[in-house]
């Protein structure tokens, strides 16, 4: 029995510390992985939009857009030319619903696609324009539905438009905006989901959904998820990573921040997925385990056995030993063995009487 011990204790320790050691290094792997994916992502996400901010700012600083809206103080602007400039700011990428220019009260003066309804509304309401004012350049805004043509879900870039001699710091002219369809952001959002093998969410600064993973798409609705709490170390511009369970579902979620934009990219894969090679390695563990075990095992019978053996065949001679020193013993006549060199091996009590020793 304590040969079974020593044999198996050890084995079993060592199986226990090898699937151990295993989840540790693939639990860390993992947590680096999601969060590596998510802080990637936000990092690719902020280049998009950045990209699309300094192109309407680009747009924005155009001689002859500044010159259409130079006369814009009495109502007498250019139209032609602000509908042909933003027309061309339009047609500058793919993933453009609109493009529109207001004034410094946000109210439109122009807008591509052709939308009568939309000139002279205003939009002093909306997160874009609140956020043009504050920020006093470039902004991109939360997810909203638009009042263009489609009434599509989208996003705003947009920037002010000052005079070829204003270094910044004085009042805009104008202010000019794309909108940025979130269909082509859930286009974007799949293909980086394709690419990393990860689920792959990214919501704005309000906690709208932009982008889902693949097979959630029916999330992105005008709803915030602001109050998540997963959410809330990003919001407040510190990346992390933890556990958690969606819908009977245990996942593991990491989420980063989208620098200078509000917005939050999270990374998040089922536990069971992640966790899929520590259990192969396990099963492969515990099956060369059971194997070594069964051997120990098969080996401590066979020892036993022997050893069992053994006893039973030196009890056997004992005994014969016994029999025959009793039948010696109860002899009349007297009895020695000698061995080849004289020594005396054997000798009974009639040979004490007969010989006196």
């Amino acid at each position: 029995m304590l040969f079974v011990v020593l044999s198996l204790g050890p084995l079993a320790l060592l199986t226990i510390s090898s699937t151990t050691l295993a989840e540790r290094a693939v639990s860390h792997e993992v947590d680096e992985r999601l969060r590596a994916t998510s802080e990637m992502s936000a990092s690719l996400v902020e280049l998009e939009m950045q990209g699309i901010g300094d192109l309407v700012e680009a747009y924005s600083t155009r001689r002859l857009l500044v010159a259409a809206i130079g006369t814009g103080d009495d109502g007498g602007y250019d139209q032609e030319v602000l509908n042909f400039q933003v027309n061309q700011l339009l047609a500058s990428r793919t993933g453009f619903r609109g493009a529109f220019l207001t004034d410094t009260s946000c109210t439109v003066v122009a807008v591509q696609p052709p939308s009568p309804e939309v000139i002279g509304r205003n939009f002093a309401f909306r997160d874009w324009c609140v956020g043009v004012r504050a920020s006093g350049g470039p902004y991109v805004s939360e997810a909203y539905q638009t009042a263009v043509q489609g009434n599509p879900l989208v996003v705003t870039a947009i920037a002010p438009v000052r005079p070829p001699e204003d270094d910044g710091t004085g009042e805009p002219l104008a202010y000019l905006a794309v909108l940025y369809d979130l269909t082509e952001m859930q286009r974007f959002v799949t293909d980086l989901e394709v690419a990393q093998g990860i689920a792959l969410t990214i919501v704005d600064q309000s906690g709208t959904v932009l982008g889902a993973p693949s097979g959630k798409t029916s999330e992105m609705e005008l709803h915030s998820r602001r109050a998540d709490p997963l959410l809330q170390e990003a919001f407040a511009g510190r990346s992390g990573s933890t556990e958690t369970v969606v819908d009977g579902e245990e996942i593991l979620v990491a989420t980063s921040p989208v620098a200078d934009l509000g917005w939050v990219a999270i990374a998040d894969v089922p536990t069971q997925e992640a966790f899929a090679g520590v259990a192969a390695l396990r099963s492969t563990v515990l099956s060369v385990a059971g194997v070594l075990a069964l051997v120990l095992l098969g080996g401590a019978w066979f020892l036993l056995r022997a050893l069992r053996q053994r006893a039973i065949a030196e009890a056997t001679v004992r005994a014969a030993e016994n029999r025959t020193r009793g039948i010696l013993d109860a002899a009349t006549d007297g009895f020695f063995a000698m061995s080849d060199d004289g020594r005396v091996t054997g000798w009974n009590a009639a040979a004490e009487k007969l010989f006196g020793w």
